[in-house]
């Protein structure tokens, strides 16, 4: 079997970064708080929002259930601070909640404050009791005119990692990729560490596509497991699409170590990617086949039925499964009896695949276990 029927192949992501246009004002949004400590709601807790760039501050408390809310706070990054209702200082995240939208949000557990990115106790300035400057209007007006320059710049990036992607002209594509992700190295944008990854991939970069994928993988798991806030104007935010995007990086990653002829390490991330897959179809099937071309049989037999299961209308799953049953048919009175299954999953290659890579080879197959195929397969 080539090589190439073990690698599934994968569809690029279209990049969207946000407005393409520069922002004529300075934009606002709501953002929405919940604070627990082991869990449990931390009620009367007050949490403050403060812009490093221009040090203004919204402040709040949480109620009973540890909720708390702001309406208006102007587009930006913002540090999370979060005190007792003594003073007591228990919480800080650097860059706690980035307010881009109408749906901006963050959870915090006081009990494991790296969980969601911060770390125990006040800042220094908080610990100073707060800086006092202010920044004039000409100097916010100048901060966002920066602002609007940084996103059109990635934009532009985006716009250009696009097109050569559309143009298959992955050096440009992989350049530009670079390069976007280094103006935003805080991105938690997954997809564009995995768009890097394929495109590198293309370009027989397997080392560099191991390590975006190994990125893309790290920021989609805090999606995944709601440590990073979801917004609903970015999909690959979901919790759920980050899962999927999990699953397919995982797989790619595979491919990267199979293309690196490194066996062990592609089962090892087909099988990782199948866990976590919402549809495992594809990484079940290249464990199949690098089982199979390895002579593991037994083994490629189980992840075929498992990739059958996943998705019943995929051809190859069955060719491999009715090749591994046939070759371990034996001759009887003269004739070559296969086991139970054989004829059913070369069959049904027959059904799915007519004009098939395997077509021909099936059909000798089924010829020599005495069911030739019917005369429309």
């Amino acid at each position: 079997m080539k090589r190439r029927t073990v690698l599934a192949s994968v569809a690029l992501l279209v990049l969207v970064f946000g407005p393409r246009r520069a922002l004529p004002q300075i934009l606002a949004g709501p953002v929405a708080a919940k604070i627990t400590s082991n869990g449990e709601p931390l009620a009367n807790a007050k949490v403050i929002l403060t812009n490093p760039d221009t040090l203004h501050r919204y402040e709040s408390k949480t109620n009973k259930q540890g909720e708390c809310s702001w309406v208006g706070v102007s587009y930006g990054t913002y540090r999370v601070e979060v005190f007792s209702s003594t003073g007591e200082g228990l919480y800080t995240n650097d860059r706690g909640v980035s307010v881009r939208g109408d749906a901006n949000s963050f959870v915090a557990d006081m009990a494991h404050p790296e969980a969601s990115g911060g770390r125990a106790g006040a800042s220094t300035d908080s610990e100073r009791g707060g800086s006092t400057k202010k920044m004039s209007k000409e100097e916010r007006a100048k901060k966002q005119e920066e602002e609007n320059a940084r996103v059109n710049s990635l934009n532009g990036l985006i716009t250009q990692a696009q097109t050569a992607v559309q143009a298959q002209n992955w050096a440009e594509a992989e350049t530009a990729l670079k390069q976007l992700i280094a103006a935003d190295p805080q991105t938690t944008r997954w997809e564009f560490y995995k768009t890097l990854g394929d495109v590198q991939g293309r370009l027989g970069h397997q080392q560099d596509a191991i390590a975006s994928y190994e990125k893309g993988v790290e920021i989609a798991q805090r999606f995944a497991s709601s440590k990073l806030p979801a917004d609903p104007k970015i999909p690959t935010t979901d919790p759920a699409r980050a899962k999927a995007g999990i699953g397919q990086m995982l797989t790619s990653e595979g491919n990267a170590y199979y293309g690196l002829d490194n066996r062990d390490k592609a089962s090892e991330f087909y099988s990782r990617a199948a866990e976590m897959s919402p549809n495992p179809a594809v990484a079940y099937y290249n464990l199949c086949a690098i089982q199979f071309n390895h002579g593991e049989t037994a083994s490629a037999l189980a992840a075929c039925d498992k990739s059958i299961a996943a998705d019943p209308t995929q051809p190859n799953p069955y060719y491999i499964k009715g090749t591994v049953l046939y070759k371990s048919g034996k001759t009887e009175n003269g004739k070559y009896v296969v086991p139970p299954g054989t004829v059913e999953a070369l069959s049904k290659y027959l059904e799915l695949a007519p004009n098939g890579d395997h077509t021909s080879e099936v059909r000798v197959m089924l010829q020599v276990s005495g069911k030739p195929p019917s005369s429309n397969q």
